[in-house]
């Protein structure tokens, strides 16, 4: 049986609007694609830019398989 590719790592639907955690920050929807979700991060209201291993992410946000994140809030 295949996995659909829409699912986070808890085996949930990522959808537009949701708030999900990535590494240990958290972040809202913004587009879902086959497999992979484009994710803005936010604390406390205002929005963060994380630095990763290959730079700081994207102003509007980044594009993370949907496997790598988990849903907080439905």
């Amino acid at each position: 049986m295949t996995r659909a590719p829409n699912l986070d790592a808890n085996d949930k639907l990522v959808k537009r609007g949701l708030l999900v955690s990535w590494g240990g920050y958290r972040g809202t929807v913004q587009r879902v694609r086959t497999g992979r979700c484009l994710v803005r991060f936010s604390s406390h209201g205002s929005y963060v830019y994380p630095v990763t291993a290959s730079g700081p992410l994207a102003v509007d946000g980044k594009w993370l398989p949907c496997t790598s994140v988990q849903v907080v809030s439905p």
